[in-house]
């Protein structure tokens, strides 16, 4: 039965329609979120079946994730211009032929070429994603679509390592690619059906000079973290990656400042919430992918746990999101987010304070407590996060302001990746670009002083959420300012 909140948005659409349009926009969350751990698990096997180094089968991941990071921009912005149906379809139509070109690839180079198609269509469906919930759904439901977004993206999440294991040790690796080419049909057919034509009231041109500026920026950038603490920090590429970003992300500041139609318009940054908001977003995804990163090595080589019985305990976090992220969407919809976000970060604090309190023999109570936490807070702090930056835009900008908090959430990841493992190896006092397995260079003492040494880094940059939430506000929309399905 639909509650009185879909009752309500009745009076704008249908309420099956309406369903049927958020469940179009959450499938693209669910393969994205899916398909970036689906394919972890069988990095071994993939490579021993084309018999080629650890280090060439992990440009399948960095790839996916250079790629994607580099085109979230741009598509949001096409999808201001050209209308979010053609952009967003589009998405699923490279994904899907992606998909079907890395699980039928005769060799690790074309695999990897597939990768990257696979991320095109990947970076059209993440970047438009918000900004389809925020055009296309009534102001009285956003945060619980919000919601379901956050949800589809922990089931994605919590489910590839289970589904990827299973399909690899019973089919072929190459299963785990066809599986999304279902999913992706039906979420086209569905969306081609059932997405109004929606586009920005402005006419303009693309920044093209714009969207190369910041897509070398950002590859630059997330290259050179990725890559620091395996070629070593001072290595010429991991120096030269830096370099360029900073001089293209600078030249990309200054050109966008110049031009009429930029691809990112500044001034969004001048309203002091919406900078704050997606500032506290930043921390929150450096913290969330550098603790999922370093947690694992806590498990398998400080606990001592096998491979799959850690792979169980890491689902935890991703359950209590399902859990707690269509909550916060509902409440989002009724109170301030403002004050729901605040909330999570305190408890998001709490959280990494539990985590850095473990200690080697911890009793798994306290483990699922601590990861619980975590993930209970990150399920609270998303939803009503990306809804206060959306109420923050302009309806001309829904696009760009959708792909904005994308990029910088995954810019967040990058970072907090790189800086944990920084801290890591530094606390070992291995120096970057050192090869060899952790565990047998050093005692597993000598882990749990380097794991306390990341997390607590973890608490002490866990206050500047607290201070950033703190600063955004939330903005009242007049009466008329509700989504409208065209």
């Amino acid at each position: 039965m639909a509650d009185a909140q879909y009752q309500r948005a009745g009076a704008q659409g249908d309420v099956g329609h309406l369903n049927i349009i958020i469940l179009t926009i959450v499938l693209a969350s669910f393969m994205g979120a899916l398909d970036s751990t689906i394919v972890n698990i069988s990095l071994p096997s993939i490579s021993r079946y084309f018999d080629v180094t650890t280090a060439m089968t992990s440009w399948i991941l960095t790839v996916y994730l250079l790629v994607l990071s580099c085109l979230i921009v741009a598509f949001g912005r096409l999808g201001d211009l050209l209308g979010y149906k053609r952009v967003f379809l589009s998405g699923y139509v490279f994904f899907v032929v992606g998909s079907l070109s890395c699980g039928l690839s005769p060799s690790i180079e074309l695999l990897i070429a597939s990768r990257a198609v696979q991320a095109v269509g990947a970076a059209m469906l993440i970047s438009l994603s918000p900004a389809m919930i925020t055009a296309y759904l009534p102001e009285n439901i956003r945060g619980r679509g919000l919601g379901y977004v956050i949800t589809f993206t922990s089931l994605g999440i919590a489910a590839g390592p289970v589904l990827g294991g299973f399909l690899t040790e019973y089919l072929s690796w190459r299963s785990i690619f066809f599986i999304n080419i279902p999913f992706g049909a039906l979420a086209f057919v569905l969306g081609a059906r059932f997405l109004p034509e929606k586009r920005s009231s402005e006419r303009g041109s693309f920044d093209i000079l714009g969207a190369v500026l910041v897509l070398i920026a950002l590859f630059g950038l997330i290259f050179g973290l990725n890559m620091g603490n395996h070629m070593g920090w001072r290595s010429f590429e991991v120096i030269a990656s830096l370099l360029a970003a900073l001089a293209f992300g600078s030249a990309f500041l200054i050109y966008e400042r110049r031009i009429e139609q930029p691809l990112v318009d500044l001034s969004l940054f001048k309203n002091a919430s919406f900078l704050s908001a997606n500032a506290a977003g930043l921390v929150v995804s450096m913290l969330m992918a550098g603790a999922f990163f370093i947690f694992p090595f806590y498990l398998e080589l400080i606990e001592g746990f096998s491979v799959d019985r850690s792979g169980l305990i890491l689902v935890m976090p991703s359950l209590a999101m399902v859990v707690f992220g269509p909550l916060a969407g509902i409440l989002s919809d009724k109170m301030s987010n403002r004050t729901i976000c605040l909330f999570a970060s305190v408890l998001y604090l709490v959280s990494f304070l539990l985590l850095f309190d473990l200690e080697i023999r911890s009793s798994m109570g306290f483990i699922l407590l601590a990861l619980t936490a975590m993930g209970a807070s990150l399920g609270i702090f998303f939803p009503p996060n990306t809804h206060l930056i959306m109420q923050q835009s302009p309806s001309q900008y829904t696009g760009m302001a959708s792909s904005i908090i994308q990029m910088i959430r995954y810019m967040g990841q990058a970072v907090g990746i790189a800086l944990f493992e920084t801290v890591g190896m530094m606390s070992l006092h291995v120096p970057g670009g050192a090869s060899g397995a952790i565990h047998e260079m050093v005692s597993p003492m000598e882990l749990m002083h380097a794991y306390h040494a990341v997390f607590l880094l973890g608490v002490l940059l866990c206050p500047l959420v607290i201070v950033f939430t703190i600063k955004a506000r939330d903005r009242l929309l007049a009466s008329g300012e509700d989504a409208i399905l065209v």
